[in-house]
C-alpha cells in the first residue's frame, strides 16, 4: 500500500504512532543512506539496532521495510520513525543527510546533492586496481557466507562443475541458520530467509538477462524445492516463504513462454512432468501450476499427450477440473486450432470461465444474441446457490449493451448493479449518469433513495452515504449520521462533513465516547476513546473534552488504566 508522507499518521495505529514518534524525537534514527534514487535505508535504535529501508517517489511511501520481529501489523514503531524523520525533511526543516539529532527549522538551504550508495559504489569501481579488488572480495567471502553465497551464485555459470546441488546445498544453509532448537522457524526466522532467497531469485534472473538459462533454472527449481520444504514447519502467516516459491516458479513460468533453445527446453519440460508425477507441490496447491506450464513447453503430440494422460488420470477437485480444463484448452488450441478449441468451450460451459469466454467469443464476433443467452443462463444457474457468480453475469449482461451502446439496457443494468451493491467491477453510478438525462437525474436518484429505504437492504445506508458524498448533499449525509451514532460511522463520514459541521460532529463524538466507556471497559477500549477526545479536539471542541474528561474521572474513578489514557489527551 502506498502512503503520503506528509500525512501517513492517518494510515498507522496510534500506539505504534506515538512509539515512533518517541523514538524519533530522541534521536534513535540514525543519518540514512540514499541506496538508490528515492530509496533511503538507515538504522534505527531499540533493544537492538534494527534496519529500516523506505522507497520514496513523488511524496508517496511504496515501499517500507524492517528486520525486526514486530508481527502485529505492517508497520512497526522502527518504520514509523523512519518515516517522521523522513517526513521533517521532505517538509523543509531538516536535511536528510545532517547528523542525528540535529534540526534545522525554516526553509532548506540549497546544496550539492549527495551520491547515492550506488553512484559511491560505481566511482570507486571505477578507481580501484583489480588485484585489489580481487583480495578484498576473496577476504569478505571468508567472513561473511551471506556475501559469498550470492558471489558465488551470481557467478557460478562460469564453474564448469556447476550443478543443482550447489544451490540446494546454499540454500539449506541459510534455512538451518534461521532455525531454531527445535528445527521451527519462526515468523522473524522466515523473514530472514525470504531476504536471503530473494537475492537468490534476483541472480536468477540477472542470469536469463545475460542468457545464463541453466543458472537461473538450477536456482530457480532449488529454491521451489527447498521452500515447499520449508512451508511444513515454519510461521508463514506473511506468506514470505510462499512468496519467494511462487516469485522462482513465475520467473520459470515467464521463461517458458520465450523461444528456448531445445536442450533447455526439453529440460524445463521434463522437469515439470516429473514433478508432477511425484507430486512434489501437490500438498500446498501448485500442483496443476507446473503443468500449466509444462503446456506452454510443449512442441509435439507425444509432449502433449503425455499432458493429457496425466490429466485424464488425476483425482482432482471441482476447481482442479476447471483448471485442469484450462490446460487441456491451450493444449487444444495450440495442437488442434481454434476450431476445436472453441468446441471444448462449449461443452464446458458449465465452469465459469469457459462461459466467459464464450461470451467474449460472442461479442467479438457482434453475435449479440448469444452473448446475452449465455449470460442469462449463467444467471438462472447460479443465482440460488452462487449469488456472486450470478452478479458477474449480469456485469456481462452489462458490458454487452455498453457495447451495442444500448442506453435502456445500460440504465436497467447498471441500476440494478448498483442497488444491490456487491459489484465493484465499475462505476455504476457514474455510468447511470452519463446516460441519465441532467433534467431527469434529480427525480432518478431521488426514486433510487426511496427504494433503498423501502428495500431494507444491508448496505442500503452505505448506498445512501455514497449517494450524498457524490452528490456533496452534505446536510443529509449530516442528518443521516446524526441517526446512527456509532464512533466508527461518525469517523467514517467525519472528512466530508469536519468542514461545515464541526460542531455537530464533535456532539456526536462526544455522546459516541459516553456511551461507549459505559458499554466496555479494558486498556484498549479506553485508548479507543480517546483516539476520539483527541479527534473533538481537532474540531475545536477543547472545552467541551475537558469537560467530559473531568466527567470521565469522576464517574470511573476506580479505573486507573482510563484515568492514564486521559492523562494523555
Amino acid at each position: 500500500m502506498s502512503i503520503p508522507l506528509n500525512d501517513f499518521e492517518k494510515y498507522i495505529g496510534e500506539t505504534i504512532l506515538s512509539r515512533g514518534l518517541s523514538y524519533f524525537e530522541n534521536g534513535r534514527v540514525n543519518e540514512p543512506d540514499e541506496i538508490t534514487r528515492g530509496v533511503y535505508e538507515t538504522t534505527v535504535e531499540g533493544s537492538e539496532n534494527y534496519t529500516v529501508r523506505l522507497t520514496l517517489n513523488k511524496g508517496m511511501i511504496t515501499q517500507y521495510s524492517c528486520d525486526c520481529p514486530y508481527d502485529m501489523g505492517p508497520v512497526c514503531k522502527h518504520i514509523a520513525a523512519f518515516m517522521f524523520y523522513l517526513q521533517r525533511v521532505e517538509s523543509g526543516t531538516d536535511d536528510i543527510m545532517s547528523p542525528k539529532k540535529t534540526f534545522t527549522k525554516g526553509k532548506k538551504q540549497k546544496s550539492s546533492k549527495k551520491k547515492t550508495i550506488a553512484e559511491q559504489v560505481d566511482d570507486l569501481l571505477t578507481q580501484i586496481p583489480h588485484e585489489e579488488l580481487k583480495n578484498f572480495i576473496r577476504a569478505q567471502s571468508e567472513k561473511d557466507s551471506t556475501l559469498r553465497n550470492i558471489f558465488l551464485t551470481s557467478f557460478a555459470y562460469l564453474n564448469a562443475n556447476e550443478s543443482k546441488s550447489f544451490y540446494v546445498k546454499q540454500l539449506r544453509s541459510i534455512v538451518r541458520s534461521a532455525a531454531e532448537r527445535d528445527g521451527f522457524i519462526s515468523w522473524h526466522g522466515t523473514g530472514k530467509v525470504s531476504a536471503a532467497v530473494s537475492e537468490y531469485l534476483s541472480a536468477a534472473q540477472k542470469h536469463i538477462e545475460h542468457a545464463n538459462l541453466l543458472s537461473a533454472i538450477y536456482i530457480c527449481s532449488s529454491v521451489m524445492e527447498e521452500m515447499v520444504d520449508v512451508l511444513a514447519y515454519c510461521d508463514d502467516s506473511n506468506g514470505d516463504i510462499g512468496g519467494c516459491f511462487e516469485n522462482a516458479l513465475e520467473i520459470l513460468q515467464d521463461l517458458s513462454e520465450e523461444i528456448l533453445p531445445e536442450e533447455i527446453r526439453i529440460m524445463l519440460f521434463e522437469y515439470f512432468i516429473d514433478a508432477y508425477k511425484k507430486g512434489i507441490y501437490s500438498n500446498w496447491g501448485w500442483h496443476l501450476d507446473v503443468l500449466s506450464i509444462a503446456a506452454h513447453l510443449i512442441s509435439n503430440e507425444s509432449e502433449a499427450e503425455t499432458i493429457l494422460s496425466l490429466l485424464e488420470n488425476s483425482q482432482l477437485s471441482e476447481y482442479q477440473q476447471e483448471n485442469a480444463l484450462r490446460i487441456k484448452l491451450h493444449i487444444v488450441r495450440k495442437t488442434k486450432g481454434d476450431e476445436e478449441a472453441e468446441k471444448l468451450i462449449d461443452m464446458n460451459l458449465s465452469y465459469p470461465s469457459f462461459r466467459h469466454d464464450a461470451i467474449t467469443k460472442a461479442m467479438d464476433a457482434k453475435n449479440y444474441k448469444r452473448a446475452i443467452e449465455l449470460a442469462q443462463e449463467g444467471i438462472k444457474k447460479d443465482s440460488k446457490d452462487k449469488p456472486g457468480l450470478a452478479t458477474d453475469w449480469k456485469e456481462r449482461l452489462l458490458d454487452i449493451a455498453v457495447a451495442q451502446n444500448d442506453k435502456n439496457k445500460i440504465i436497467e443494468y447498471s441500476r440494478e448493479l448498483y442497488m444491490n451493491g456487491f459489484s465493484h467491477k465499475r462505476d455504476h453510478y457514474q455510468l447511470l449518469k452519463d446516460h441519465i438525462e441532467k433534467d431527469e437525474w434529480s427525480t432518478f436518484v431521488e426514486q433510487m433513495i426511496e427504494d433503498l429505504i423501502a428495500a431494507k437492504h444491508w448496505r442500503a445506508h452505505e448506498l445512501m452515504a455514497s449517494i450524498f458524498i457524490k452528490e456533496k448533499w452534505w446536510p443529509r449525509l449530516m442528518k443521516m449520521v446524526s441517526e446512527y451514532p456509532e464512533l466508527h460511522y461518525i469517523e467514517t463520514y467525519e472528512q466530508y462533513l469536519a468542514q461545515d459541521f464541526p460542531k455537530e460532529i464533535a456532539d456526536l463524538y462526544a455522546k459516541g465516547v459516553v456511551k461507549f466507556l459505559g458499554e466496555n471497559a479494558g486498556r484498549n477500549h479506553y485508548k479507543t476513546a480517546c483516539k476520539y477526545l483527541r479527534k473533538m479536539k481537532t474540531l475545536g471542541a477543547t472545552e467541551d473534552v475537558i469537560q467530559i474528561m473531568c466527567n470521565l474521572r469522576k464517574k470511573y474513578p476506580q479505573r486507573k488504566a482510563l484515568l492514564e489514557e486521559l492523562s494523555k489527551v
